[in-house]
């Protein structure tokens, strides 16, 4: 039993073992089954981490490979050093620009490549940035290449931290050499126009658009004694101006703010109270939007220029005062002398109409030549009185040349055979006889040359050489040479021989005469001519004056008869009644012979006063009025005559006075003409040619006067003027005649004015005159109508004179 029992127990003891082996077996391999899927898990993530891992290894390797291609590539220095200042790593740029390669700059520290001027600065910068952990830091600092050229780079310096604290540098660098100069030329610009700036007399203030200084420059506070602190926020205009000047800038600011510049005077108010005048240049500067955001202005001190000009005012205030003086005093001088000139040389005229035994010929002749002497003394001092004031003006009319030649040379005669000297005139044969340009003064020119050579010459010959130097379209210029064989100059004379009141030597005057005033005076004519006069002169060996102008072709307008050679003096005025008023009883003589010779009633008046009661009471034709009066003058009576009286006679002015603008004065005075003393029967006849209206028996007078066409020696030439002038005065008559019946008297005026020169070469010169009256006669009324009329008749009967001539 008990062993039944055992086995029994052993058998559930081995049944419970084997129910305890299949659990264990069963757990076993339920962990053997967790345990192998866990590894095939585990094999599975294994293998996935390692593909994540290689991925990951790959794309950081192409990181790497483009981060190396950019930096390799890179434009910029890159490279790396420790805190020894050796490199660890350099890019091809770093390579490139220093020169060095990658081996030999990887044992070389950086401080080797920095220039020495500034390697202690750069060490210091580093170490600072070390000690102060620095992140980043800029410096700009030259370095050496391998060859020696100094390149200046702009670093940035990146410090990279370690475990430990600061391990290396990291740095990208630039080179600025470029821009490092260009910068360095800027500046020095800018430095080169500070300085200008700075040194110019010239204040510069800056205000904006609110008329409030944002920028003083030195020279400005400096002008106007403000330091800039001073001046900043202030109003210019307020600061600066009195009200007087303030809607000056006013003006001028709003110009600014549209944009436009502008320059202007105005004074300015100093610190202490003293005004400096400028000159403002202003203009607009702009912002960044393009906008005026204010105005520079540049002040140029100009009160010396302001006083300076003050001064010459004053100065010529003073001037005009001597002027007036020294015209007051020639115009004395020029009544004092030509009114006894006057009596002399009329009185020498109506001599010469006398019968004279020979000695009494020769007496009156020597009169004449002293007279003629003495007149271009005081016109020499005349002519230097107008031309020094600038009043001296040149005419352009016609003249025939060849007869001024040897109407100057003829002047000269006289004086020559004393001397014993020829004098020859030769005229180039291709200029025209008849030119254009200002025949009196040419003259005046041509005589004092041809005076001082016979004056200095004795026993040769004097020449008067005339050519063409050249000719384009109808201006020739024509040079003039006056050659003698003469005393001559030396050469240290020649350089004053054109001074005024100078003559080659001390003695001249003595021993020749004369005002040394005959060269400066031709010289100064020429000058006007727009040429000049120079000489070629040696002592003992003759003189060479010459001198070039241009003068103009005539066209048929242009043919005026200003000279008195072929004049014919009209002698019968039949009775024409005359007022002469003139104080000197000699004057007054000589006047009243002459105009009664040519059968004129005379009347005469001592003076204005006894002037103006006989025209109260008597009509006359012409009044003959002197200037210079006792009681009252010729002007004064005029203004009566004219404004009280309203008298319209021809008033003729006599006067002595032959000052520039005199004449002037006399025609604002409501005088007609003006005749200077002295003056000879020609010039008084044709004054009263010009100024007594025509009589009814005109018809039996000769109109015509072809002499000046006749002159030209072309008869073709002259029967061709005849026709135009036939033709021409047809249709001008015609205008005149229906002007006259619209009562149109301002076309009245101007067909005299187209015909005028036309008559000057066809018909007697009253006719001129008569024309000239109607072109400026003032009457408006059945006078101008009744005066035109007639001188239509006149014209008619003209123009069958002329058919009739042949």
């Amino acid at each position: 039993m008990d062993k039944y029992n055992e086995v029994e127990n052993l058998k559930k003891a081995l049944e419970r073992q084997k129910l305890a082996r299949k659990k264990a077996e069963s757990f076993i391999e339920s962990k053997s089954l967790e345990l192998y899927e866990s590894n095939a898990k585990l094999l599975k993530l294994n293998e996935n981490l390692e593909q994540e891992v290689k991925r990951r290894t790959t794309k950081i390797e192409e990181k790497e490979k483009q981060f190396k291609a950019l930096v390799e590539n890179a434009t910029d220095i890159i490279f790396t050093i420790d805190l020894n200042g050796l490199f660890t790593y350099v890019n091809p740029v770093a390579q490139k620009i220093s020169g060095y390669k990658e081996q030999d700059l990887l044992l070389m520290r950086f401080v080797a490549l920095i220039d020495d001027s500034h390697k202690n600065d750069v060490i210091l910068h580093y170490q600072n940035q070390i000690n102060n952990s620095h992140e980043i830091s800029n410096l700009d600092f030259p370095i050496r290449s391998k060859n020696g050229e100094l390149i200046w780079i702009n670093q940035k310096a990146r410090l990279i931290q370690g475990d430990n604290g600061p391990k290396e540098f990291v740095v990208i660098s630039r080179d600025i050499t470029e821009i490092k100069a260009a910068n360095e030329l800027v500046k020095e610009s800018e430095e080169k126009y500070r300085g200008i700036i700075e040194n110019l007399k010239l204040g510069i203030l800056e205000v904006d658009n609110d008329d409030k200084i944002i920028k003083a420059y030195p020279q400005f506070c400096s002008l106007f004694g403000y330091s800039e602190d001073e001046l900043i926020s202030k109003s210019p205009i307020e600061l600066l101006l009195d009200e007087s000047s303030q809607e000056i800038m006013k003006q001028q600011n709003l110009e600014r703010i549209k944009g436009k510049s502008g320059a202007y005077e105005v004074p300015l108010i100093k610190k202490n109270g003293d005004v400096a005048w400028v000159i403002i240049s202003g203009a607009p500067f702009n912002g960044i939007d393009g906008k005026p955001k204010g105005t520079m202005g540049i002040h140029l001190d100009i009160s010396e220029r302001k006083k300076m000009e003050s001064d010459l005012r004053e100065a010529k205030l003073k001037a005009e005062e001597l002027n007036k003086v020294k015209e007051m005093f020639l115009a004395n001088m020029s009544h004092e002398i030509r009114t006894p000139m006057n009596a002399i040389v009329g009185m020498s005229e109506l001599l010469e109409q006398t019968n004279l035994d020979q000695s009494q010929t020769s007496y009156l002749s020597a009169i004449s030549s002293s007279s003629k002497n003495l007149l271009i003394i005081i016109n020499d001092l005349l002519d230097f009185s107008k031309i020094d004031s600038g009043k001296l003006s040149l005419e352009v009319v016609g003249f025939n040349l060849n007869k001024l030649i040897n109407k100057t040379a003829e002047t000269v005669s006289l004086k020559a055979d004393e001397n014993g000297v020829d004098v020859i005139c030769k005229v180039d044969k291709n200029l025209p006889i008849t030119l254009k340009g200002d025949p009196t003064r040419l003259g005046q020119v041509l005589l004092n040359l041809l005076s001082n050579a016979v004056k200095f010459t004795i026993n040769g010959s004097v020449m008067l050489s005339v050519n063409l130097v050249k000719k384009e379209n109808n201006k020739y210029w024509v040079e003039f040479t006056v050659k003698d064989e003469g005393i001559g100059i030396s050469k240290e004379e020649l350089t004053t021989i054109f001074k005024d009141f100078s003559q080659a030597k001390d003695s001249t005057s003595r021993l020749y005469g004369g005002t040394g005033l005959g060269l400066s005076i031709s010289q100064k004519i020429v000058h006007l001519m727009d040429g000049d006069l120079t000489v070629r002169s040696e002592l003992n060996n003759g003189s060479e004056f010459l001198f070039t102008i241009e003068l103009e072709e005539v066209d048929f307008e242009d043919i005026v008869n200003e000279s008195n050679d072929n004049y014919v003096i009209k002698s019968n005025f039949r009775q024409r009644n005359i007022l002469l008023v003139e104080d000197n009883p000699v004057n007054s003589l000589m006047a009243k012979t002459i105009l009664e010779k040519w059968n004129c009633k005379i009347d005469l008046a001592e003076n204005g006063i006894e002037s103006i009661e006989k025209l109260k009471t008597q009509s006359y034709d012409l009044v003959l009025m002197d200037m210079t009066m006792p009681k009252m003058g010729g002007i004064e009576a005029a203004q009566i005559i004219r404004n009280e009286l309203k008298i319209k006679t021809p008033i003729i002015a006599l006067t002595a006075n032959a000052i520039s603008g005199y004449s002037l004065k006399c025609l604002d005075a409501g005088m007609n003409d003006y005749l200077s003393k002295p003056y000879n029967q020609i010039d008084l006849n044709k004054v009263l040619t010009k100024w007594i209206r025509f009589s009814e028996d005109i018809k039996d007078e000769t109109l015509i006067n072809l002499s000046k066409l006749e002159e030209m020696g072309d008869p073709v030439f002259l029967e061709k003027m005849v026709a135009i002038f036939l033709v021409e005065t047809q249709k001008q008559i015609t205008l005149f005649k229906k002007a006259i019946n619209k009562s149109n008297f301002e076309q009245i005026r101007f067909t005299a004015h187209k015909i005028k020169p036309s008559l000057n070469y066809v018909c007697v010169s009253s006719l001129y005159y008569e024309a000239r009256t109607i072109e400026i006669c003032d009457d408006d009324d059945d006078k101008l109508l009744a005066r035109t009329k007639a001188f239509i008749n006149v014209l008619e009967l003209v123009m069958k004179q002329l058919r009739q001539r042949k």
